[in-house]
């Protein structure tokens, strides 16, 4: 019994002298950089990222930081060419949750036996043409086109 409490101790210092070790090794590091623990840990103004946890974000860069994790975890490279944000004119555009695209997905569906459909009804908007094309099937794109002119008012009109 007294040999296993031997063990234990030894393992115990190992590791402390391991800890030691490292921690000599950082403040090093820090010095070197012309930092010290106590200032890094002071000047700790992160946060995690609400997209993936894993992310430690500086509080200055975080709204940034969210809009490319959100692309780069719906599957987005950045460096592909995005579509344009929409006006936020209500007047010259229009804006569909996911129950009035399939409303007026089911409208066009009802008159037209050919129409073809690909959408599955939950996918995010797309975010590039490339996306649009693949989400969207050319019937489901026009029918979209069609509902937002009419829903929309036109431009002024030059006499």
């Amino acid at each position: 019994m007294n040999f296993n409490v031997e063990v234990r101790k030894k393992q115990l210092q190992s590791l402390d002298q391991c800890i030691t070790s490292f921690k000599d090794k950082v403040d090093s590091i820090l010095g070197y950089l012309g930092w010290s623990a106590k200032k890094v840990l002071e000047n700790d103004d992160r946060t995690l990222c609400p997209i993936n946890s894993g992310h430690t974000v500086q509080l200055e860069s975080v709204v940034p930081h969210v809009e490319r994790c959100r692309l780069t975890s719906q599957g987005y490279s950045l460096t592909e060419a995005f579509l344009s944000e929409p006006s936020a004119d209500p007047k010259s555009s229009i804006s569909l949750n996911n129950l009035e695209k399939i409303e007026a997905l089911n409208k066009i569906r009802s008159v037209n036996p050919r129409f073809v459909a690909a959408w599955n009804g939950y996918d995010p908007d797309p975010r590039t043409s490339d996306r649009l094309f693949s989400t969207y099937s050319a019937d489901e794109r026009l029918a979209l086109y069609n509902h937002a002119v009419e829903h929309t008012e036109g431009p002024p009109k030059f006499v």
